[in-house]
């Protein structure tokens, strides 16, 4: 769900008309959507504005200057004056910061007169990531990603690839690279068989410097039965079976934000069958104004970075313009599954995540 029907939701759910013109003012200009997962199962409607997975998924008229709310809103009844208005306030949101379009973009030969590889960006030397053109998109957009330019249907402000050929044969001559991370949007909006190429080709001769896959995907959290009762569900997870059956590591980066994403039985479905094929879950988050800047967020058992988990944060000063969150810290961790159990908000018990510590990775 998405656009002014993201408006009417809070409007029925909140029966708050002032905090749905919000929603539909901020959604003009900052691509937002939502699961049915989200709505049934994460967000809490009796708390909402103030319940912290509401505060992570739906527009907040704080995430824009009061100026370019002002300006939205007038503009809310003429089409032309409204296309004019969010793309004078997208221009001042800066929306590829530090020249992502074009820094981090590599090409094929040396001397970097050659074509460009587009939806590659080599930022570290180690690291490949992967914009797969079907994955970029996502289950539910979150109100700090950094990343919102890519939704906006301006090609442009996208990052996309042309398919696994190019960026193979950029891989080809780096064997420096022994990470590549299919990021987004979410490779896992993908179908399994749109995905499996990119698979295929990293796994052909010649390629085996690449020895870590990693997908960043929030459909553990937004959409989890993707992972258990979707039609595609099984082929996907024999396709990350196969990738660790074929000797190359496989970690799953599930950026979970708040403990509460963890908690639906459908999504601990998900982790086991995760687990299953071999991969390894890591999750790194930002820490987020509303959403979880309570270290009692971070102390509850099994979330993320928990005293229980035994993990520790690494801090920076970067934050998110444009996005009205606060970013300050981050955690990257593994998750593996014990034999511990604890009690849900429902009552169930499933095996308690446990995470410890790695270092920070690109997303």
């Amino acid at each position: 769900m998405s656009g002014r029907r993201l408006a009417a939701l809070v409007r029925d759910r909140c029966a708050d008309a002032d905090l749905a013109h919000d929603v539909d003012v901020v959604g003009q200009v900052l691509p937002f959507k939502v699961s049915g997962h989200v709505i049934d199962h994460l967000v809490d409607w009796k708390s909402a504005p103030d319940d912290p997975l509401y505060r992570l998924l739906f527009p907040h008229r704080d995430m824009i200057d009061p100026a370019h709310f002002r300006a939205v809103e007038r503009a809310l009844g003429d089409p032309a004056e409204l296309r004019a208005a969010v793309a004078a306030v997208r221009r001042d949101l800066n929306p590829h910061p530090g020249e992502q379009l074009t820094m981090n973009i590599p090409r094929l030969d040396e001397g970097g007169e050659g074509g460009a590889v587009e939806g590659v960006q080599h930022k570290y030397a180690q690291t490949a990531l992967v914009f797969p053109r079907h994955g970029q998109t996502c289950h539910s957009y979150c109100s700090y990603c950094f990343r919102w330019a890519q939704f906006v249907g301006d090609p442009g402000l996208r990052i996309a690839d042309d398919g696994p050929r190019r960026v193979t044969d950029y891989l080809r001559h780096h064997p420096e690279v022994s990470d590549v991370l299919f990021t987004g949007g979410d490779p896992l909006v993908m179908r399994t068989d749109l995905l499996e190429p990119y698979v295929d080709a990293l796994l052909r001769p010649g390629l085996e410097h690449i020895t870590t896959v990693r997908i960043g995907t929030k459909a553990l959290s937004f959409h989890p039965a993707r992972l258990v009762s979707d039609p595609d569900a099984a082929p996907l997870l024999r396709l990350l079976d196969r990738i660790v059956r074929a000797g190359r590591h496989v970690a799953v980066m599930v950026h979970v934000s708040h403990p509460r994403e963890l908690e639906p039985d459908l999504t601990r479905l998900a982790v086991a069958a995760l687990r299953a094929t071999g991969a390894e879950l890591r999750s790194q988050a930002p820490v987020v104004r509303h959403v979880n800047d309570d270290p009692g967020v971070w102390r509850t058992p099994g979330a993320p970075n928990s005293p229980s988990a035994s993990t520790r944060t690494t801090c920076s000063s970067s934050g998110t313009p444009g996005r009205g969150a606060t970013s300050a810290c981050r955690s990257s961790a593994r998750t593996r599954s014990t034999g511990t159990r604890r009690r849900s908000s429902r009552g169930s018990g499933a095996p308690r995540a446990v995470l410890s510590c790695r270092r920070p990775r690109a997303r």
